[in-house]
């Protein structure tokens, strides 16, 4: 019963820092993406 329980508390720290690092890499991405947007907008309005 001890093995069950390390197992599935090894795939939960895995996958919770799994999450974590997802969160992070999708936030840095999106903020990336509004910005290069707003850039383009803000071009457009120029010309």
């Amino acid at each position: 019963m001890t093995f069950w329980i390390l197992l599935w508390k090894i795939v939960f720290v895995l996958s919770t820092t799994a999450f974590a690092a997802m969160s992070v890499w999708v936030t840095i991405g999106g903020y990336r993406d509004i910005k290069k947007l707003f850039k383009k907008i803000e071009q457009g309005h120029h010309k």
